[in-house]
């Protein structure tokens, strides 16, 4: 099936989901009535993204694939949730529920194929390569903003300058787009340019152009600066920003 064929058979899964299952922050009452008479259960979340999927369960070993919905919703409260959705005929049913906080790590297998480690770990397959990236990106982008802790990202590269662009817009994105070796394992951070952890600070010429002359002390408002400024690198880079410890604090020792 062609990409124009998916994008046009995602939107009518989202249309049929919008009547049945979620059916909008400001749904009246007449509309969460008419869900009812279908023998749903409405919920009044937003819909923000979904993607039709075929899931392999890790935990039960090998068995045939079943076909799922993947959703993303918003609640009025801002809690963002991520639906694993059923459907019986033309009848939508919500099997599982998961919070930003609850997805552990996301790992890319091909374009077209990636696991989310929930639970436990599932496998996901979809036909188009473009819906899961846009689909992986919305849900990284929300676990790094809202999540407690982000996620793991195990075969992904970033969207650094350089990069072959995909035509598509974030940070995360499966290795074999840029043909580089799938490795196992979480995505390595670059060294950031003109930084030594060994002394906290910018160094060589970048220290003295960019930040301020060594002979001058280096204040509460730079140290903030420079974390924010490594906060950002690393959650670029699909690093982990909790393993960053504070300028000034000890690391704890494990």
């Amino acid at each position: 099936m062609s990409s124009k064929a998916e994008t046009a058979k995602a939107k009518a899964i989202a249309d049929l989901l919008r009547q049945q299952v979620f059916i909008g922050v400001e749904a009246s009452n007449a509309q969460e009535n008419a869900a009812k008479s279908g023998g749903q259960q409405p919920r009044r979340e937003r819909l923000l993204n979904v993607i039709s999927v075929m899931e392999r369960d890790n935990a039960k070993g090998s068995g045939a694939a079943k076909p799922r919905l993947l959703c993303i919703t918003v609640k009025r409260n801002r809690k963002l949730r991520l639906h694993k959705v059923k459907m019986n005929n033309t009848i939508a049913e919500i099997s599982k529920t998961w919070s930003m906080d609850d997805v552990k790590a996301i790992e890319f297998k091909e374009p077209t194929r990636f696991s989310l480690l929930l639970n436990h770990k599932y496998d996901f397959s979809s036909s188009d390569a473009a819906l899961v990236e846009g689909f992986v990106q919305m849900l990284v982008g929300f676990c790094n903003k809202y999540g407690i802790k982000p996620p793991r990202y195990i075969n992904t590269v970033s969207g650094a300058p350089g990069a072959v662009s995909t035509g598509s817009t974030g940070t995360v994105r499966p290795k074999s787009v840029f043909n580089r070796a799938a490795q196992q394992g979480p995505q390595v951070v670059p060294p950031m340019p003109g930084y030594d952890p060994s002394r906290g600070q910018m160094d060589g010429s970048m220290a003295e152009s960019q930040v301020r002359p060594r002979t001058q002390g280096r204040g509460p408002g730079d140290q903030s600066a420079l974390m924010r400024r490594m906060t950002k690198y690393v959650a670029d880079h699909g690093g982990d920003v909790s393993a960053l410890v504070p300028m000034g604090m000890q690391p704890v020792e494990e």
